[in-house]
């Protein structure tokens, strides 16, 4: 098994050129073209698909200033609860509507990953909105989904066979805050001939701050799966070709901020293709403790 070393704060790089630049709206007509999308909550209980390893990444723009981004996390939590493991989330709190503007917000969600993945994927038009697993769909014209697409692309994305086997391990001092973690890869394909990379994102759940309601500010309201950061490279870290039933193993470190909860961080593995498409091929999820 062979093994490679990356550290966040060397590998990362600040700003990204993406080559999806091309379908980029201008800027002043995306601060105000913005809209919240209404959500539409599932009213029967989702099987849940075929009893697959193939697992499916919800990547939901949010934000504290959208007063219907709550019913989009409770749908996110309602197909949480359906798929389990199989569905990961990152929340991620970018553009005009995550700016702290209300008064009783006491934290800062939004961070310049969230403004890099747009930078890349573009601004979406109406919030909350979501890709799932960075692909366009048959019949969609975007990457970016209203919660009533939800359910279903996720059930049709849990039916393909995996490729690829991810395991997460890591290791955490306590005293210098410092997380490091592997992640192996075991190729159930042959995947040689294509650019694949590795992305690992940190995420917290149950931060508890002032959110946007159709009823007003809640100051108690509690936020999910809030992306806090990623090991190296936003936009995934060079990994060797993946064979089939070959392992590699790649390492990774940072030192946690001191205002995250280390009891609620998780570990969000994934792989996907390169420029320009970015499609995820397999995600895990790992709490660190």
């Amino acid at each position: 098994m062979e093994k490679y070393n990356f550290n966040a704060f060397h590998f990362f790089t600040g700003s990204f050129r993406s080559p999806l630049r091309f379908i980029l709206l201008p800027a002043l007509f995306i601060l105000y073209s913005c809209n919240e999308v209404p959500v539409i909550l599932p009213t029967n209980v989702d099987p849940g698909g075929n009893a697959t390893t193939q697992n499916v990444l919800i990547e939901e723009y949010t934000g504290v200033r959208c007063q219907n981004c709550p019913a989009g996390a409770q749908l996110l939590e309602e197909l949480k609860t359906i798929h389990g493991d199989r569905l990961t989330i990152l929340s991620i709190h970018g553009g005009f509507f995550a700016q702290p503007t209300n008064k009783e917000n006491k934290l800062k969600l939004d961070n310049t990953y969230g403004q890099q993945l747009i930078n890349v994927f573009n601004q979406p038009q109406g919030y909350p909105s979501a890709m799932i697993d960075r692909k366009i769909f048959d019949g969609q014209s975007s990457l970016f989904l209203g919660g009533n697409f939800w359910a279903g692309y996720v059930d049709q994305e849990k039916t393909k066979s995996p490729k690829v086997r991810i395991e997460v391990s890591n290791t955490l001092d306590m005293l210098q805050r410092k997380l490091n973690v592997s992640a192996t890869l075991i190729g159930l394909a042959d995947l040689s001939a294509q650019t694949i990379l590795l992305s690992l994102a940190l995420a917290e759940n149950k931060i508890k701050d002032a959110q946007l309601t159709p009823t007003g500010v809640d100051t108690n309201y509690v936020h999910r799966h809030v992306l806090r950061t990623f090991f190296g490279n936003v936009l995934g870290n060079t990994i060797e070709p993946i064979t089939l039933n070959n392992a590699k193993s790649y390492n990774f470190s940072l030192t946690l901020s001191s205002d995250w909860n280390i009891d609620q961080l998780s570990i969000v593995a994934f792989i996907h293709k390169s420029s320009p498409s970015y499609e995820v091929i397999q995600v895990v999820e790992k709490n660190i403790r």
